[in-house]
């Protein structure tokens, strides 16, 4: 018989705990105040009529909003790409950022396996895998319903996660930023437990419209945009 589907809406696997980021939505957590300032700064450096002394009020809302967006992508890293390593067992994840940083987890064991790229607007909403003694097999899946390849093998039992398992507001609009490891769940390949890093998309705190959003990672990652069409 053939694998089942995996569930994407299962309840939290005992293998899986969770850890939520402070929010880029605008509110008044420290990064947002830390985005907020930033946003005022940069707006009156653009404005050609204003000086260091002029007070951010005459700025337009307009102009004030889409400052605010712009400076968050500018500050703010997103996932680009995930590697891995597999034979029977994923051997090693590596998840790529758009600032340049880098984690990996795992040691050189199996073999490199193809890279999975998240477009501009696209993040992880859903994870699956096997796990026993080790993890022996994990896929990622978007939130524009698309796969990662099926990484490892089929030992262990089935795991399913979803950042809409929850449903309640608390979860709403979440994205799997990364998963990470603890040292001694971590060696030559990776063990079964993990974390999962959530936090608010920053495609959903920033523009109203997807286009809009693209349109400015573009211009900020044109070496993203470009690894992207010459994976296609």
């Amino acid at each position: 018989m053939g694998e089942a589907t995996p569930n994407f809406f299962s309840p939290l696997p005992p293998n899986l705990t969770v850890t939520t980021l402070d929010s880029y939505g605008g509110g008044r957590s420290k990064v947002d105040m830390e985005c907020n300032a930033r946003s005022r700064a940069l707006a009156m450096a653009l404005h050609p009529r204003l000086g260091a002394d002029s007070p951010a009020q005459v700025l337009s809302a307009d102009l004030m909003r889409h400052v605010a967006h712009f400076a968050r992508l500018v500050s703010t890293p997103v996932l680009m790409k995930i590697e891995a390593r597999t034979g029977t067992l994923v051997d090693r994840l590596e998840f790529w950022f758009s600032d340049g940083s880098l984690e990996i987890y795992g040691g050189d064991g199996g073999s490199p396996r193809q890279t999975f790229w998240l477009r501009p607007g696209e993040y992880i909403e859903g994870i699956c895998g096997r796990t026993g003694d080790a993890l022996d097999q994990v896929q990622f899946r978007t939130n524009t319903g698309r796969r990662s390849p099926m990484y490892g093998g089929y030992g262990g039992q089935p795991f399913f996660f979803s950042c809409l398992s929850f449903g309640g507001t608390e979860w709403q609009q979440r994205e799997i930023l990364n998963l990470k490891w603890a040292s001694g769940q971590c060696g030559r390949w990776l063990g079964p437990r993990f974390q999962a890093v959530l936090r608010q998309p920053l495609v959903s705190c920033t523009h109203t419209g997807a286009a809009a959003y693209k349109e400015d990672m573009a211009y900020l990652h044109p070496h993203w945009m470009g690894s992207l069409e010459a994976a296609q």
